[in-house]
């Protein structure tokens, strides 16, 4: 056999543990091999040297399997995988530590691949930073397909290429702007705000395509372009667009106001990103309009495209069946909601961030070898809290011990570890071995003992330094939010049940759980700015019409598509995750777009007419575009 890779897997291991960021490194050369040898114990590490004979190197490989502090913690059933376990010193302030550390092992480890059949890396700041990658590479390639998309529909319905430059020269500016802003004041491109600029063209571009057809409308009527500017667009659309700006802002921005930073960082991102979408709208598009007015009026309003015609066909219909089936469609539409809103009692939360990626992804592959070979990547601890010195007592120890049982009972962790799992070895050790003696012994002053053979860094993770913390490590594979907090929330309610022992606290904790907890707070966060937005333009429009019915009126175009988004999400069993979340809160941003401009227009021509089905196709005809190219450009 040859023996080089263990050398070569020593200087693998020497090169992470000296990297910048990592306080401790564990593996099979510090781990210790605590067992009874000749009526003594040794709790020297299991490859403290590596053993020139293949014997011996055996009997180490023997010793780890038999070891449940070794065992799927640092080797694999058969013996033929191992892991490196760093942990890792984060500075708060540093936002690029996990890129930073990811980049350091890739290097680190790009020297040791030709050494051992396979060697990976995974871990939290691995697959974080891989998504933020994966995500900043999918919008180089989303963004420029919704412009395209975009403008191909513009060019579809209003026949008229000036429509198509106006948004994308105002996205571009906006992106730019919300990008230099976010760099001066440190929010950083997350999964979350890396998605901002695809919003912005989606939902930025009504109000741009609203400016640019009601022009088109004026000028193909005879009115001179600046008077086209300043009454059409000025006079006609100036208090929709404040008022869609201000629902949109207010909508996105009130997510900043939450404790997950992340959050946090979105919310500000994207208000600030809708808010100088808006200046730079009002600002650019009438000097645009003003500059280009001729060549623009040149080309006309192209009435006679097929897209346009279909269109005006539609507006006609949709008029026609509203007069004439009026009560079919409110029928209908209610019989609608109710189905939508009991099927939507079937969705469930889950933010299962692996999900996120191909199963040919390396991270899911990565993720599934350490369940099947090792133990899952993901951890959390049970902290268990007493007095000073309570945990050197046989009978705390005790059970803490049975704790670790009721967890492996669950049958759903890969691993559980925590200081009784020394002791036990020790007392099995000082038995020669006798695997009846493999538990914690009666006598506190045995414990007393057993713990003179460890030294304060080889049990600091489980134990505080004055005993009065017990800490049980599990190790799993549960990527799913929505169980583990249903495992969490039952694991809480048991360990206080008093049946494992009386304590002033019992607290489980892990960088999984906040996630998981993050996970569902951001759900919860949105759904509640979905409604508020909802409230909100409901509010805005009671005050215009001063009707309440009117602010009633129009929540049911801005709920009902959302409504119906959910409950075919509870029918085809898709879960509630921060990604279909964010398609309901983009859904109901543009559905307010459109309806404050409609209703805002509707309302002028109502006085204006003086009747009610003049005003509604009116408004219908010089909405429809708009809303039309806003809906495709979002689908």
């Amino acid at each position: 056999m040859d023996y080089n890779p263990y050398y070569r897997f020593t200087d693998y291991f020497d090169q992470l543990a000296n990297l910048k960021g990592v306080e401790k490194a564990e593996s099979l050369f510090t781990i210790n091999n605590i067992k009874g040898q000749q009526g003594m114990i040794d709790t020297a590490p299991l490859l403290d040297i590596i053993p020139g004979d293949p014997n011996e190197l055996l009997i180490k490989q023997k010793d780890a399997i038999e070891n449940p502090v070794i065992y799927r913690n640092f080797i694999s059933p058969d013996g033929k995988s191992t892991v490196i376990s760093l942990y890792l010193s984060r500075d708060k302030k540093d936002d690029k530590f996990d890129s930073r550390i990811k980049k350091d092992i890739e290097k680190v480890t790009s020297e040791y691949k030709g050494d051992f059949q396979e060697i990976f890396q995974t871990g939290a700041p691995y697959v974080n930073t891989s998504m933020s990658e994966y995500i900043v590479d999918d919008q180089l390639v989303l963004v420029p397909i919704a412009v395209f998309v975009l403008l191909f529909t513009i060019m579809l319905t209003l026949g008229n290429y000036h429509g198509a430059i106006v948004p994308t020269i105002n996205a571009a500016i906006s992106i730019f702007w919300t990008f230099g802003l976010m760099r001066l004041l440190s929010i950083p491109i997350n999964p979350l705000t890396a998605i901002v600029p695809a919003i912005m063209i989606v939902i930025g571009s009504t109000e741009d395509t609203h400016m640019v057809t009601e022009f088109l409308e004026a000028t193909s009527k005879g009115e001179p372009p600046r008077e086209a500017v300043l009454i059409g667009i000025g006079k006609k659309l100036g208090m929709a667009f404040f008022l869609t700006a201000l629902t949109t802002v207010i909508g996105f921005g009130t997510i900043a106001f939450t404790d997950v930073v992340i959050l946090q960082d979105f919310g500000i991102a994207s208000g600030i990103g809708f808010f100088l979408n808006f200046f730079i709208t009002v600002t650019m598009t009438p000097v645009y309009l003003r500059f280009f007015g001729k060549s623009i009026m040149a080309r006309g309003f192209h009435k006679d495209t097929k897209g346009s015609k279909l269109l005006e066909k539609i507006v006609h219909k949709v008029i026609y069946w509203g007069y004439q089936y009026r009560r079919r469609i409110i029928i209908a539409s209610s019989f609608a909601l109710i189905i939508s809103l009991i099927a939507s009692a079937f969705i469930y939360v889950n933010n299962d961030v692996i999900s996120y990626f191909k199963k040919s992804s390396p991270i899911v592959k990565a993720a599934e070898k350490m369940h099947e070979n090792l133990s899952g990547q993901n951890i959390f601890y049970v902290v268990f809290e007493k007095d000073t010195g309570d945990f050197k007592s046989a009978a705390s120890l005790k059970k803490i011990e049975e704790a670790e049982a009721y967890l492996r009972n669950l049958k759903v962790f890969d691993t559980v570890l925590s200081l009784p799992d020394y002791i036990s070895l020790v007392n099995k050790g000082m038995q020669n071995g006798d695997p009846a003696f493999h538990k914690v012994p009666d006598s506190d002053n045995l414990i007393s003992q057993y713990l003179l053979f460890f030294q304060r860094n080889d049990i600091e993770r489980f134990v505080s330094g004055d005993y009065s913390k017990v800490n049980i490590m599990v190790r799993h594979n549960i990527n799913s939010s929505t169980e583990l907090n249903n495992l969490v929330e039952k694991i809480k309610k048991d360990l206080n049940s008093g049946r494992y022992g009386k304590y002033s606290n019992v607290l489980i904790t892990g960088e999984g759980i906040l996630i998981a907890d993050a996970a569902e707070n951001f759900i919860s966060g949105q759904l509640t700015s979905l409604i508020s937005t909802a409230v909100m333009i409901a509010a805005i429009m009671a005050f215009l019409f001063m009707s309440w019915k009117a602010g009633l009126i129009v929540l049911i175009p801005n709920l009902l598509p959302v409504a119906i988004f959910f409950g075919l999400m509870g029918i085809a069993g898709i879960p509630l995750n921060a990604g279909t979340v964010m398609v309901a809160a983009v859904t109901i941003g543009i559905a307010v777009d459109d309806t404050t401009v409609f209703m805002v227009l509707y309302n002028q021509n109502l006085k204006k007419y003086g009747d009610e089905k003049k005003a509604l196709e009116d408004t219908l005809i010089a909405e429809i575009k708009p809303i039309f190219i806003s809906s495709v450009s979002l689908a």
